[in-house]
């Protein structure tokens, strides 16, 4: 029976609960001195003309009357693909069988 009345006995949730305000404030504190780093950035204006120039003739094919509107160019960011295949080649020296999957990359602010 006391098994049973100690099983199914009400508890005092709110002793054992954290207070998620103390949460919110830490992350927040935490998360204020980093930035997270985008991995595409705009296009130079340079570029623009011959990337769509490019994609123009290959969605095109074989159909000259079709016509394309080219809205955003994006490319890959240089420190964003600097820092994953360094991270990256450092997981792979002490596995060589390991995938690795980089979901987001920051960088310190001062």
């Amino acid at each position: 029976m006391r098994l049973l009345q100690w099983l199914f006995k009400k508890t005092d949730d709110s002793k054992n609960k954290v207070d998620d305000s103390n949460k919110d404030v830490l992350s927040s504190v935490g998360e204020a001195s980093w930035q997270e780093l985008d991995g595409y950035i705009p296009a130079q204006s340079q570029e623009y003309q011959i990337v769509s120039l490019i994609a123009s003739a290959i969605a095109t094919g074989d159909n000259p009357e079709r016509q394309f509107v080219v809205k955003k160019i994006l490319k890959r960011n240089p420190e964003v693909l600097q820092v994953s295949l360094i991270a990256s080649s450092l997981v792979q020296t002490t596995d060589p069988n390991a995938q690795v999957i980089i979901k987001k990359i920051s960088k310190k602010l001062h």
